[in-house]
């Protein structure tokens, strides 16, 4: 394996599933009821779950992987913690880097509107956003069921989520290095915890695990995470050609679908995220160039946080204003592409004038491990 080997199929997936989540959101608020209930729709059910496989995988690659070396030695092996390229404490600045100067700025929107709300006599509205639930959003613990916390920049409880398994994430590699002989089975117990979850979920009066976002989605996020752990020691272990790769790809994203729209529980979406993102992975390893790889995809990959942050927000401010210039409210392909062009644009403005100077910002207070997948975390 190339010591420094990039997945660029996995940056322009981040693109894809960034995009996808700001439709299903702006068609989920604004479009017609026949387009929201529609099956095309509902597949953005198992959107952010794709995501979570996806940052586990690369975040294995990062830290047990490419910064090792070399397979299955290095910086989580047994009495590692804190030595050698990884460092607890440049995790944890890499991983605020990466998670605040978008967050806080989409909260900021937010607060400003809520600000304009009350100075503009709409009272009732701005009430429901609360300073507990700000508070929730400010320290990632959005997706753990506190009240009032859904309210602000909803699609975030995806942050939380990702917060939570980055707590986690040094024992996950603590437990996969000592399982790395065996990935299929390390796989297949993620799995089977995710099917004992599900199980358990409903039991304790929480509804089904698949569905589960601000009430406790980030038990949800965590086992996506490790499945996408364990998906990059697979990648490791099993021979893929080109062809096996394309298999996988087809496979994870048939299975996916299937799970969106028929409601599956959250152990086949486990299965479906980490095998699309091995089949990917492969595809870029065996020199297969897919559409995903494109320059103009791995541009928009690493603004793909921006856009995943700021468009709930900026789909309140834009749909506003064009209700003031005489929009009748009703989502079209015209008054949609729109919006989802300025979500787009204004995102690529975020990622280029805050979040890009925020993360060097910050990663200069301490030494970082070198990262040449960065646009992939």
């Amino acid at each position: 394996m190339r010591e420094y080997e990039t997945f660029p199929g996995l940056t322009g997936l981040r693109f894809v599933l960034a995009l996808w989540i700001a439709a299903f959101h702006l068609i989920w608020k604004y479009g017609p009821e026949s387009l929201a209930d529609a099956w095309f729709v509902s597949l953005g059910n198992v959107r952010a779950d794709f995501f979570f496989a996806l940052s586990g995988f690369v975040l294995a690659h990062v830290y047990a992987f490419r910064s090792a070396g070399a397979f299955g030695t290095g910086a989580f092996g047994p009495g590692a913690f804190g030595l050698g390229a990884f460092g607890l404490g440049a995790f944890v600045k890499a991983r605020i880097a990466r998670i605040y100067p978008l967050h806080l700025l989409g909260l900021g929107v937010f607060a400003v509107a809520v600000v304009a709300a009350y100075v503009l006599g709409d009272v009732e509205e701005a009430s429901k956003y609360t300073a507990v639930g700000l508070a929730a959003n400010l320290l990632l613990l959005q997706a753990w069921d506190v009240p009032g916390a859904w309210r602000w920049n909803y699609p975030t409880w995806a942050l939380s989520a990702e917060a939570f398994s980055y707590l986690l994430f040094p024992a996950m590699i603590v437990v996969a290095s000592r399982l790395r002989r065996y990935p299929l089975a390390m796989w297949a117990g993620v799995v089977a915890l995710t099917a004992a979850a599900d199980w358990a979920f409903p039991a304790l009066g929480r509804g089904p695990l698949a569905d589960a976002s601000h009430n406790f989605g980030a038990i949800r996020g965590a086992l996506v995470f490790a499945g996408g752990v364990a998906a990059r020691y697979v990648l490791e272990r099993v021979r893929l050609n080109a062809w096996r790769s394309v298999a996988l790809v087809c496979a994870g994203v048939m299975i996916g679908a299937a799970a969106a729209v028929r409601g599956f529980d959250l152990w086949v979406i486990v299965v479906a995220s980490s095998v699309l993102v091995v089949g990917i992975a492969g595809m870029d390893r065996a020199g297969v160039r897919t559409p995903l790889a494109y320059p103009v995809m791995q541009r928009l990959g690493e603004m793909s946080y921006a856009l995943f942050c700021l468009h709930v927000p900026v789909f309140i401010i834009v749909t506003r204003a064009l209700m003031v210039a005489g929009w009748t409210g009703e989502l079209g392909l015209l008054s949609g592409g729109f919006i989802l062009a300025v979500a787009l644009a204004l995102g690529w403005a975020a990622h280029i004038l805050v979040e890009e100077p925020a993360r060097r910002a910050i990663r200069t207070l301490g030494a970082i491990v070198p990262d040449p997948v960065t646009s992939q975390r």
